[in-house]
């Protein structure tokens, strides 16, 4: 008794009393449980009333301490679709990009089971401060060393000798009831503002929308319960799944907060006239590159943590995603010009897509194989965007300068093909004649270099080296987006006065016009001339 009552003496180390000495003794536990069960019941109750003080106290005060060393990362307004009209699109002015992004704070998932708890008197001199998730760690590390310390000795000093694995359970069970209190409360205390945004349901003071901490809090949980198993240490699980029960809510609520606040966004874009002003930025908007960021910190976090997290994850950026994208399509319908609403939607969709590409996912100490993000939904999903919204740019910017003969084509080509399918001739039509066609040869031969230079100034200040438009060969970004303008307007143009051309089908008044035709050559020329970045 002596010995065990020896464990409450303050500044003793009860692991090396517990080996180098108790375990000395486990054989007069067995004794006793023959000859004295009366006297072992005694120094069972003594045993388990002294490691249960010592180990709540020592937990609380760890969890109290450290709680000193928290920063807070995001408060109550740091929301995603915050201040998403009232500035120029372009800018941003919320606390910090860090809100949103992984940075460092992925390195709490780097050697979970190496890497020791934070010694808070050795860094609370230097004033450091840690996330949420980084003091997450470090208690329920420092937990999980003690219980499986405590869950081993149990198992030999109790259950040995004919004492059995339930006679040790139970033991560890009543020591480790006190500290698992003490660490419920602290989760409960600690996550209590977490997801309480602005006019959301039991907003109060000290609430927060971190959805990135809680993200980040649930894949430790999830590798701390991997690493329990590997261990063969069970003496947890029932907690660890309660941190679970505890931890999703909290981030459907802090993420549901985001997904309000753009939803607003949305409905406050489809009325503000920061987009419609003919100075508005087409580069991608606060809100897109928050969302990519934060797409790309999902990403990591969820890539390898399991298909529960994975799928949680998964489905609530699917809802995000969704609010964003109607964000800045309301947003991009603001534009005066069709074009620049098109360049606005690409430079949002490029920046996504390539945040998701540039995502490096953690791998798990299971040692799983984790997804590939360009593999992923969204990565599909803003590619295909991509193509379609680029092709769309092309054809509106060209419809903006060379809209008569490009209706003109469409026009001729579509009572052409009718009267081919009637077995009739397709004349007859006074505005699908050589004569309405020659004004649109002649605007084009006095104004196509002049367009191509504009066309070219515009697509290089539009797309500022973007993936999607090539980064610009030369004459500075969106270099493939402007060659494909370039040649989709050599396109329309032999569709009219090309060999195979409609004109080149209206008898000889349209070969007529055809022959004073701009020659393809010179065509060419000016366009491999403008990629270059408009060098002779």
């Amino acid at each position: 008794m002596d010995k065990i009552y020896a464990l409450r003496n303050p500044k003793t180390n009860v692991q090396v009393m517990q080996q180098n000495v108790l375990l000395k003794h486990k054989y007069l536990v067995t004794f006793m449980r023959k000859n004295a069960p009366e006297v072992l019941t005694e120094v069972r109750v003594a045993y388990v009333e002294t490691m249960s003080r010592v180990l709540r106290q020592a937990m609380a005060g760890y969890v109290a301490s450290s709680g000193a060393l928290r920063r807070d990362v995001a408060g109550r307004s740091d929301l995603l679709g915050a201040n998403a009209s009232a500035i120029a699109p372009g800018r941003d002015n919320v606390s910090g990009s860090s809100v949103f992004e992984l940075g460092t704070r992925g390195d709490v998932l780097r050697e979970l089971e190496t890497t020791p708890p934070i010694i808070v008197h050795h860094v609370e001199a230097s004033g450091a401060k840690y996330p949420r998730e980084a003091l997450f760690r470090s208690s329920h590390k420092l937990l999980m060393d003690t219980a499986t310390f405590e869950y081993l000795f149990c198992a030999e000093f109790w259950g040995g000798s004919g004492g059995g694995a339930g006679a040790a359970n139970d033991v560890f069970a009543d020591i480790f009831a006190g500290p698992i209190v003490v660490m419920e409360d602290h989760l409960r205390e600690s996550t209590a503002g977490l997801g309480v945004g602005p006019g959301a349901p039991g907003a109060g003071f000290g609430g927060d929308v971190d959805v990135v901490g809680v993200a980040l809090m649930l894949r430790v949980n999830t590798e701390h319960q991997h690493i329990m198993t590997r261990r063969r240490v069970p003496c947890l699980d029932k907690y660890l799944d309660g941190v679970n029960m505890t931890l999703w809510p909290k981030f459907k609520n802090a993420h549901d907060a985001h997904v309000r606040s753009v939803i607003d966004a949305a409905a406050a874009a489809a009325r503000s006239n920061a987009f419609s002003a003919d100075d508005a930025s087409v580069a991608a908007h606060h809100v897109a590159r928050r969302y990519a960021d934060l797409t790309r910190a999902m990403t990591s976090i969820s890539s390898g943590a399991g298909e529960v997290v994975e799928t949680q994850i998964e489905s609530a950026m699917e809802r995000l995603r969704t609010a964003v994208i109607d964000f800045l399509t309301r947003a991009s319908a603001r534009f005066r010009r069709r074009s620049r609403g098109v360049a606005f939607l690409v430079n949002n969709f490029e920046r996504v897509r390539a945040a998701i590409a540039e995502t490096s996912p953690i791998a798990s100490v299971t040692g799983g194989a984790v997804a590939d993000p360009m593999e992923s939904a969204a990565y599909g999903y803003f590619t295909a965007e991509l193509a379609r919204l680029s092709g769309e740019y092309v054809e509106e910017t060209l419809r903006e300068r060379f809209g008569g003969m490009i209706s003109f084509v469409e026009r001729a080509e579509a009572a052409a093909g009718a009267a081919a399918g009637a077995g009739e001739s397709a004349a007859g039509d006074a505005e699908l004649t050589p004569a309405a066609a020659a004004p649109l040869m002649r605007d084009f031969a006095e104004r196509w270099k002049r367009a191509i230079e504009e066309i070219s100034a515009e697509v290089s200040a539009s797309f500022p080296g973007t993936e999607t438009t090539g980064g610009g060969g030369g004459g500075g970004g969106g270099g493939e987006l402007l060659k494909s303008t370039l040649s989709r307007l050599l396109v329309w143009y032999n569709r009219l006065s090309g060999p195979e051309g409609v004109l080149a089908r209206m008898g000889p008044e349209g070969a007529a016009l055809c022959a004073d035709a701009v020659a393809n050559p010179a065509f060419i020329y000016e366009i491999k001339r403008q990629s270059r970045g408009g060098g002779a």
